[in-house]
């Protein structure tokens, strides 16, 4: 049976969220009132993007597609009315909104915390089975043992894990899943179990996918109401249900002729230097008069204590002049959307 806990307050029935007025903060605001809108039936919701490629937009998605999502993911993975879903992400964006939606379609329980970096705070009558979290609350999750006992179903999703979290998930044998999609899609359309490995996605059920000339992955599912959506994903697929991904083409730097993927690279330099590298990064391209555009690497270390030109010196070893980042840019933090994406335009925006 569908039943929603907010700190010591349950919710089962219309009446109770229609008529709650005692929870004052946003994320709690947001949830009482996504899910009365839920039970009254309405048949549209305006979604917002999350705006980390781009500026975020409003989005009108309807009831049948969130439906469909659920109902796919309830199918891939096994889940039942019998689950409990833990939700520690906001539900004024897609993921959190999507987990409040899985447990009225599944009509399971459901425990909602405030979001924040130090999650699954649930009380001990409540053994959660299934959550989604971003990676850097799964990576404070792993340092605590015990935390994750009893989750059956782990979704990671918001960024692309790096290769020190997926060997951390590996060795700690959690059933750990990448989540791929969007707000276009109504959240994810496909799942990678996470492995040390490079991530193999499968698509939900009633999910079609393909690529455009440039290798450019397109999806067509009941999700994204059977409209063919169009990414700037590149990927390979090896089936047709089945495909790895690269990276964005929005992001490919072309050096000289030559077409770099940064998230590719990034993968590479992640296990090149391992926890060498505790701090984020990322590659970009940045004009050059020689080349067109240059290889460089954005790198977020607040106290400078990094040696940039050893880290230089261990890329070129194992990757070669061409692959390795040709300057490394030390900034104090990057700028993120409000759901903690790194928006990686206006973190270099103000680099000459």
């Amino acid at each position: 049976m569908f039943q929603l806990r907010i700190e010591d307050k349950t919710f089962t029935k219309k009446e109770d969220f229609l008529t709650e007025s005692s929870f004052t903060e946003p994320w709690a605001k947001a949830t009482i009132d996504f899910c009365g809108k839920w039970l009254s039936g309405e048949s549209e919701f305006q979604l917002r993007t999350s705006g980390s490629t781009g500026k975020p937009k409003l989005i009108t998605v309807k009831r049948s597609q969130m439906e469909a999502s659920a109902k796919a993911t309830q199918s891939f993975l096994g889940t039942s009315s019998r689950s409990r879903i833990m939700n520690s992400l906001n539900p004024e964006f897609i993921a959190g909104i999507m987990n409040l939606v899985r447990a009225m379609v599944w009509r399971c329980p459901i425990f909602c915390e405030k979001p924040s970096n130090s999650p699954l705070k649930a009380p001990s009558d409540f053994q959660p089975t299934f959550i989604t979290l971003v990676p850097s609350q799964l990576e404070g999750l792993l340092s605590q043992p015990g935390k994750l006992s009893g989750l059956k179903h782990i979704l990671v999703g918001g960024a692309p894990t790096n290769q020190t979290l997926r060997e951390k998930i590996s060795e700690s044998r959690i059933p750990a899943w990448q989540t791929f999609g969007m707000t276009e899609t109504v959240s994810h359309f496909a799942l990678a179990r996470i492995t040390p490995f490079p991530l193999k996605y499968h698509v939900l059920p009633g999910v079609e996918i393909g690529v455009s000339e440039q290798n450019n992955l397109w999806v067509k599912s009941p999700m994204s109401d059977m409209k063919v959506v169009q990414t700037n994903d590149v990927v390979n697929m090896v089936s047709p249900t089945e495909f790895y991904w690269i990276g964005r083409s929005d992001f490919v730097i072309n050096s000289g002729g030559i077409k770099l993927h940064p998230e590719e690279l990034e993968i590479k330099i992640q296990m090149i230097l391992g926890n060498e590298l505790p701090n984020r990064f990322f590659l970009f391209g940045k004009e050059d008069e020689k080349l067109g555009e240059k290889l460089c690497m954005a790198l977020e270390d607040p106290n400078h204590e990094i040696n940039t030109k050893e880290m230089r010196t261990k890329i070129k070893e194992s990757l070669g002049s061409i692959q390795t980042p040709k300057e490394i840019f030390v900034l104090p933090s990057f700028v993120e959307t409000k759901n903690g994406k790194v928006q990686r335009k206006a973190s270099i925006s103000d680099l000459s």
